[in-house]
């Protein structure tokens, strides 16, 4: 049993693409991919070497990894569903978590940074011309945050640790 992501880009845009599944059969369905998904170039995978994963781990790390996917939006899925959180006991249920987090800090350590989402837009400017803030979606008290106005357009960026990132609504 496993977990897999599969990591492209978007030829004509270059944005970041990703699909995540799950398996008994990783070399098979890698296969299957390749032969049907042309976007991807990367394939991180999670298992147990002593074999320790049940198909509700597997189930439950998949669906963790699309939903926290989707939140971050920082790349564009191409999944079909995210399906439904399987049932698992407490215990079974915390053990899946401590693992998730695992496979997100070796995700970002690799350089795929899933499930860390991108800073949101502060609100638009009020009636009155005043900006009101709201707190980012992650600690930006390092960043820098950086405005453009003028005549035709309005934006809104932050430095972040993995460069200028302009924030939706812009």
């Amino acid at each position: 049993m496993g977990v897999y992501w599969l990591f492209g880009e978007d030829e004509e845009t270059g944005q970041p693409k990703a699909y995540i599944g799950q398996t008994s059969a990783l070399g098979s369905r890698l296969k299957q991919h390749h032969d049907g998904k042309d976007f991807w170039n990367r394939a991180l995978v999670a298992l147990s070497l002593t074999h320790s994963l049940t198909v509700t781990h597997a189930h439950y790390l998949e669906w963790q990894s699309i939903n926290r996917a989707l939140e971050a939006h920082r790349y564009g899925l191409m999944n079909g569903t995210a399906g439904s959180r399987p049932h698992a006991p407490p215990a079974l249920d915390a053990e899946c978590r401590e693992i998730f987090a695992t496979i997100d800090i070796l995700l970002t350590t690799l350089g795929y940074p899933l499930f860390e989402p991108l800073l949101r837009q502060a609100p638009m400017l009020a009636a009155s011309g005043d900006r009101e803030q709201q707190p980012p979606v992650q600690d930006a008290s390092r960043d820098i945050a950086i405005y453009l106005r003028n005549d035709r357009a309005q934006a809104t960026g932050r430095y972040t640790e993995t460069g200028l990132v302009v924030l939706a609504g812009s």
